[in-house]
């Protein structure tokens, strides 16, 4: 694996021209791509179909229609509202507690609901240099641009930034996150640490997802770390796990956060979609239904098979992104989008292994997969999303491959020719 400052980027020139200038472009284009789907998105909202709202309707009232209130929207204003009021937070309210008080700040300060699509879509702007920075790590500022286009323009992530809840900001926020990890550990950590560590607590707060981040990335460190031995690695992974558990099940706010989504019944359930029941799967009797983790440990080691085929099927569900629910236009578009990324993520990130960002970036992936086989996936799709964008750098790392390839190819064909 390659160490940082080594590099085996793309070549930028004969196939693409200067490095800078392209990235100027790509980022400028990546922008206006952005505003245009989303105030696309705004004044057209039925072209993405969201989730029924059965909140407050004075709250629906007072927002344009192109700004979205959906199923969950009433936890985060209720959230703010508390916060504004000095009342406690209720239900799952604490476990979003950083998207919560952002929606009191532009409830407080006046801007209303539209403030947050406002900040949403301002965070989607910043993370778009740090987006094309990961892709230019990973092969080279071709790779960068091709990755900020494929984000940009994607209507799926759009649609998110006019919506009231936590994944438009948790799939920006990431973003930006990994790029300053990645800052720190080339570049030296010094000052660095002083915007990581708020950087990455602020992910943690968006969504309870986040919490998967540092782990995963303390993982990589340990396993990429070749000056460490064999037995020092083990010994450190061993502790990471041990400080993981610890947090996990010590830590009340964490661990009560955990078991508000019943990952327990879920399993039992045979859940693969939240809330979907012709999904379920068929389990083995429970001899005890409770939210108890060992008799749930237990569960999988009596039927393993079972359990494999359930964490199976919500990763299928995860990455075959189609849903019954979804228009015909709807599931069209991932059909003919996703198989082709597929592959040349693939092929990208084949090609460019040697590269430790690689390997940062397929721990970060992975740990949001499993976190849904552990889980469940969701009906509406949006689990897929939060790792769309670096997903998405390994299929511009393929893109790129695939025109630097053609390109050489057509001059090999143009040279050959008569003059």
């Amino acid at each position: 694996m390659l160490e940082a400052g080594e590099n085996t980027a793309l070549p930028a020139g004969s196939c693409w021209g200067s490095g800078r200038q392209l990235g100027r472009f790509g980022l400028a284009g990546a922008a206006v791509l952005l505003g245009f789907w989303v105030l696309l998105l705004l004044l057209r909202p039925s072209l993405f179909p969201e989730g029924g709202y059965e909140g407050n309707a004075a709250w629906r009232e007072q927002v344009p229609r192109g700004i979205r209130l959906v199923g969950d929207t009433p936890r985060y204003v209720q959230g703010a509202e508390n916060l504004l009021a000095g009342r406690p937070f209720e239900n799952k309210q604490w476990s979003y507690v950083g998207y919560v008080a952002i929606v009191a700040a532009c409830l407080g300060s006046g801007i209303g609901l539209p403030g947050v699509v406002a900040v949403q879509v301002l965070v989607a702007l910043l993370s778009l240099p740090c987006l094309y920075g990961l892709g230019r790590r990973v092969g080279g500022a071709p790779v960068g641009v091709i990755a900020v286009l494929l984000h940009a323009g994607n209507p799926e992530v759009a649609a998110w930034h006019t919506i009231i809840q936590t994944d438009s900001l948790y799939i920006s926020w990431l973003v930006i996150f990994l790029w300053l990890s990645m800052e720190a550990r080339e570049r030296g950590w010094a000052w660095r640490v002083v915007t990581l560590v708020p950087a990455g607590v602020a992910l943690v707060l968006i969504r309870p997802n986040g919490w998967i981040v540092p782990p995963m990335l303390g993982l990589h460190a340990i396993l990429t770390a070749r000056r460490w031995a064999w037995h020092v690695r083990l010994g450190a992974l061993g502790a990471l796990v041990g400080v993981l558990l610890l947090v996990a099940f010590g830590v009340s706010g964490l661990r009560r956060g955990i078991e508000a989504e019943s990952p327990v019944q879920m399993l039992y359930k045979g859940e693969v979609l939240w809330g979907d029941s012709p999904s379920r799967l068929q389990m083995p009797a429970a001899m005890v239904t409770s939210d108890d983790w060992g008799p749930a440990l237990r569960y999988i080691l009596k039927h393993p098979l079972a359990c494999t085929e359930l964490a199976l099927a919500r990763v299928t569900a995860l990455f075959g992104r189609v849903r019954a629910s979804y228009s015909f236009r709807h599931n069209l578009f991932l059909l003919c989008a996703y198989p082709p990324l597929y592959l040349l993520a693939l092929w990208g990130a084949w090609r460019q292994r040697q590269r430790w960002e690689v390997g940062l970036l397929l721990a970060v992936i992975g740990g949001h997969v499993l976190t849904v086989a552990v889980t469940f996936d969701h009906v509406d799709g949006r689990f897929f999303l939060y790792f769309l964008p670096e997903l998405g750098t390994f299929s511009a790392a393929g893109a790129a491959a695939l025109a630097c390839a053609l390109c050489r190819s057509w001059r090999r064909v143009a040279c050959s020719l008569p003059s």
